[in-house]
């Protein structure tokens, strides 16, 4: 049986987690996120519910420095924190993590009233692990992967694909670890365009057994505002 997959990543957006509104500018500790990506009953952030994990965003407000953030979260089953630094005056800062889910956001110090602060999603993503059917007596499938900016034009990007021989799921690493340290995962050769550089698609053809592909998306801050769409297809 043929299994047909499609996955989207929405473009980078600052306000996905947190926005000042209301006239409350929230003092040091933990925020109470009401970004359009929060669930409103958990007050956490579920990327991978929509298919995809994310890197972080934090903006400050003009005329201040904004707070250093805390992120917490999960990747893959693993707990994850890290430390975003004080964005400048109108400036948005990214974080070097990709989270599945953002379960609270931090920060040391109070806003200011009258001034702006946003927490959101940066440039940095991967997809859901594709799982691939064994049951079949011959395999086979293609994946293509195409980046589009805001009005649906195809736009160059980073994009990797990268295949693994065993389940990776919950194996006790982040998926950014098992990706960029090639534990159990590998780059695989694409037919148009070349696997980490500045490409508008990349499509990859296959008969070779793997159990799992992970494909991630980002290659700078000039491409957050840029989506992505991905298609597998077994036979």
């Amino acid at each position: 049986m043929s299994i047909f997959i499609t996955q989207t990543i929405p473009p980078g957006d600052t306000q996905d987690l947190y926005l000042i509104k209301g006239g409350y500018y929230p003092p040091a500790g933990q925020l109470v996120l009401d970004g359009g990506l929060v669930d409103p009953i958990t007050g956490q952030a579920s990327f991978i519910s929509r298919g995809y994990g994310r890197q972080v965003s934090v903006t400050g407000g003009m005329g201040i420095v904004g707070p250093l953030v805390t992120i917490t979260g999960v990747s893959n089953g693993v707990t994850q924190s890290e430390n975003i630094p004080s964005p400048g005056p109108g400036q948005t800062v990214y974080g070097t993590l990709v989270y599945d889910v953002v379960t609270s956001v931090s920060i040391n110090k109070d806003i200011t009233p009258g001034t702006s602060f946003a927490v959101g999603t940066g440039w940095l993503s991967h997809f859901s692990l594709l799982n691939v059917s064994r049951s079949g007596k011959d395999i086979s499938y293609n994946l293509s992967v195409a980046q589009t900016d805001t009005t649906g034009l195809i736009q160059a990007n980073n994009v990797l694909i990268k295949a693994s021989a065993v389940n990776v799921y919950n194996n006790g690493y982040t998926m950014m670890q098992n990706k960029d340290n090639n534990w159990n995962m590998y780059a695989v050769s694409t037919t148009n365009g070349v696997n980490g550089t500045a490409v508008q698609q990349i499509n990859f053809a296959s008969t070779v057994p793997w159990v799992q592909f992970l494909v991630s998306i980002g290659a700078s801050p000039a491409t957050v505002g840029y989506g992505a769409v991905l298609n597998f297809v077994q036979f």
